[in-house]
């Protein structure tokens, strides 16, 4: 047992009558069946597939190299036994395609998990109030999205040569100097004279 390489992994996650879980829905391709309900855990190393689910959708599998123990975070080993099997899934995820390799192991009634590997390489956005999880690109194409879809849309054609003029990028800053600017040249404490208003005759 000394050579197997350890993968450690906290259960206490899996307990929901002990506090809020994260899980989020996994559409696998390839494997029509209804989504995996996944619990995202930054506790869990790497990600875990129950054997159930792989048996039932007859996933393939493919054996490790070094097979692997599951130790928890007080340096206990897991009564689950080695992990000798992995699978690899591809899967869409709110609106995201993921492939994702995942440990075959027990792990109670939790269909899959999404742990460190998972978090660190598509490093998600999640909002633990709300429980939405979002991805860098997505908000990436939705702020290009809102800043300017199609400037040329509402000007016509002749215009559109001139269609940086009418960006909203181009009120923010002021016009470039050039050689026939006129300057105000104000005289410091200067008092300011009363002045006539010729408002005209009326009638």
């Amino acid at each position: 047992m000394d050579n197997l390489d350890s993968v450690e992994f906290v259960s206490l996650a899996l307990d929901s009558n002990k506090k809020p879980l994260l899980f989020i829905d996994l559409h696998v391709q390839k494997f029509p069946a209804e989504p995996l309900k996944t619990l995202i855990d930054s506790g869990a190393t790497s990600n875990f597939i129950s054997p159930s689910i792989v048996e039932k959708y007859k996933i393939p599998k493919t054996q490790l190299e070094n097979p692997q123990v599951v130790r928890m975070l007080d340096g206990t080993i897991s009564q689950t036994g080695c992990i000798w099997h992995q699978v690899h899934l591809t899967v869409l995820a709110n609106g995201h395609t993921h492939s994702i390799p995942f440990l075959v192991c027990p792990i109670g009634n939790t269909p899959a998990i999404l742990g460190m590997t998972w978090l660190t390489a598509e490093a998600p956005l999640i909002d633990w109030q709300q429980g939405l999880v979002t991805f860098p690109e997505q908000v990436q194409i939705a702020s290009k999205e809102e800043a300017d879809s199609d400037p040329l849309a509402d000007l016509p054609p002749q215009y559109h040569e001139f269609a940086k003029v009418f960006g909203k990028e181009e009120f923010k800053v002021l016009p470039p100097h050039r050689e026939y600017d006129i300057s105000i040249d104000l005289v410091p404490d200067a008092k300011l004279s009363p002045g006539v208003v010729n408002w005209g005759k009326r009638g």
